[in-house]
């Protein structure tokens, strides 16, 4: 008990040293690679949680979308049926097993605003094989009560919850403007 205190004491210290505001999530490894953004929409998302979290994925290059579908595909999924938009998923199908084939299939994808919503930043997934039904449906209403707009799909190879977040919203032009015309009257009274 003593060992297990010490290793949640130290998760809360990581977190907090990586200026996470929660003690109550944790990532899978340090690959996971979050902005600022998707920690915010975490944070929102764990923090009345009734049981810590692991997030195991986060922002991906086109080359770790392709290599997490591969896995997707050697675990059983021949089809990746999950993935809403057909083409994109036929086409990392039709380039398996050649990693650069689908690497360029998912970044002409991205390039054109579609594909997977890790690519966007738009997607966390949170580690599941240990959580009871319960939890996961707990993790599932959260998503959709704490963030706008979300999504919370339970997928079963490997075994996480994936929740979609809506984009991060624009920062207006007219703000900088404004701080630009703020500046140039207090030049001219001096």
């Amino acid at each position: 008990m003593r060992a297990l205190r010490r290793y949640c004491s130290n998760l809360v210290l990581i977190n907090q040293k990586n200026g996470y505001d929660v003690s109550n999530w944790t990532l899978k490894n340090s690959g996971v690679q979050l902005t600022n953004y998707l920690k915010q929409q975490i944070n929102l998302f764990a923090e009345d949680l009734s049981f810590p979290i692991v997030i195991t994925s986060g922002v991906r290059t086109a080359s770790t979308q392709a290599s997490a579908m591969f896995g997707k595909i050697e675990a059983g999924d021949s089809d990746l049926g999950l993935y809403l938009n057909r083409d994109f998923a036929n086409g990392v199908v039709t380039a398996y097993p050649d990693l650069e084939k689908a690497t360029q299939v998912v970044s002409e994808y991205a390039s054109a605003g579609g594909g997977s919503t890790h690519l966007r930043a738009q997607a966390f997934d949170v580690r599941t094989r240990d959580l009871s039904v319960q939890q996961i449906a707990e993790m599932q209403t959260a998503a959709i009560e704490k963030l706008d707009g979300a999504r919370a799909i339970l997928e079963l190879q490997p075994p996480h919850l994936h929740v979609t977040v809506a984009p991060p919203p624009k920062k207006s032009p007219l703000i900088a403007l404004g701080l630009i015309a703020i500046g140039l009257l207090y030049w001219s009274t001096l």
